[in-house]
């Protein structure tokens, strides 16, 4: 008797461990390049919560209301978030367009990068500001939902530079990552994961020589010292976190529509 059962082939694997060992190995090759593209962006944003620190201290100076005080705060942390999802999405876009570039062997095009990021700024700026309050308001219910939704629209960015999908974007990333969502996800933990031990090392010695929270530092060295390493964690998360999103993309595209990524055999084959 014939068996007639029908089996489902088996959806190739992203390949998680593969994407995070290489997002290392190309970070590294050309990290001159993420780091130039992920600088201003994270220049501007420390810049930005410096200016708001400064503008909340005045104000307790000035006031010296701590319920006006208290309001100001709020409008204060409300823009320092929105400028903090705006920079790191233009930076990560800019960066996973370069990472993109440099898995297909591509020359770097810096100003091309630059010019992508702002033809797509539109829809950089309106999808950074409404998913990622969506997003904030999924971890705050629970994680798993939060999660799900990270991994849902983590391809927003280089679908917006790569392949100027504007605000379809969203359908994009939602097409690409149907059935590799928690793949997905087990990718960007790692790599967030290897941002913090990074963010760490970087941090604490500067924590330790200048004595923070004691009455030792001081105030303007100190200051300098604190900005100078959340601008270099700045980079080094921008730079890791575009180019693991670049490789992801590249590889759910090579599975969901067969593209040619000649370069990327070698690598996910």
């Amino acid at each position: 008797m014939t068996d007639t059962t029908y089996q489902r082939p088996e959806e190739p694997a992203l390949g998680v461990g593969t994407i995070f060992t290489e997002t290392f190995g190309l970070f590294f090759r050309r990290i001159h390049i993420f780091a130039l593209l992920a600088f201003l962006p994270s220049v501007a944003l420390e810049a930005f919560d410096f200016f708001v620190t400064q503008q909340l201290l005045q104000q307790l100076d000035v006031y010296g209301d701590p319920d006006a005080w208290a309001r100001n705060l709020y409008l204060y942390a409300a823009l320092s978030v929105v400028s903090a999802f705006v920079g790191t999405s233009l930076a990560v876009a800019m960066v996973a367009q370069a990472a993109y570039d440099a898995r297909l062997g591509h020359r770097a095009r810096i100003g091309h990068y630059i010019a992508s990021a702002l033809r797509g700024i539109v829809p950089i700026v309106v999808l950074a500001v409404g998913l990622g309050v969506v997003l904030i308001a999924g971890f705050v219910l629970l994680i798993a939902p939060g999660l799900w939704l990270m991994g849902l629209w983590s391809l927003v960015n280089p679908a917006i530079v790569i392949e100027r999908a504007g605000f379809r974007a969203v359908s994009r990333s939602h097409a690409l990552t149907l059935g590799y969502r928690w793949p997905v996800v087990g990718a960007l933990l790692l790599i967030y994961l290897m941002i913090a031990l990074i963010g760490a090392v970087i941090a604490v010695p500067v924590v330790a020589m200048l004595g923070i929270g004691t009455s030792g530092g001081p105030l303007s060295v100190l200051s300098f010292a604190e900005m100078g390493s959340s601008i270099l964690i700045g980079m080094v998360q921008f730079g890791l976190s575009g180019v693991c999103l670049a490789l992801t993309y590249a590889r759910l595209r090579e599975i969901k529509e067969g593209l040619p990524t000649e370069t990327l055999e070698d690598v996910f084959g």
